[in-house]
């Protein structure tokens, strides 16, 4: 990602590049407050590289949701149970 600057102090009403892809998510899921879109598009606006990022991250969240579901094989949740029992 592109940094705001050496040195730049962002505003309130500015958003960094590190606010894009930490508000990505919620974005391409459309999850955030009004306020906060606009923020982002304002930055998309001038951000070449995190409009890639947007847009290849929403690309790849369209085609995981794409693809067809399958159920886990019997026994992984017993399995991942178990192995975070020890862990703990």
């Amino acid at each position: 990602m592109a940094s705001t600057g050496a040195g730049k102090k962002k505003t309130p009403d500015e958003f960094c590049c590190g606010d894009v892809e930490a508000m990505a998510s919620e974005f391409v899921d459309q999850g955030l407050d009004e306020p906060l879109v606009v923020k982002m598009h304002r930055h998309l606006g001038f951000c070449p590289p995190c409009q890639s990022f947007v847009a290849s991250f929403s690309k790849t969240v369209r085609l995981l949701h794409a693809m067809p579901r399958k159920p886990a094989p019997d026994g992984l949740r017993q399995s991942i149970m178990k192995r975070t029992k020890k862990r703990s």
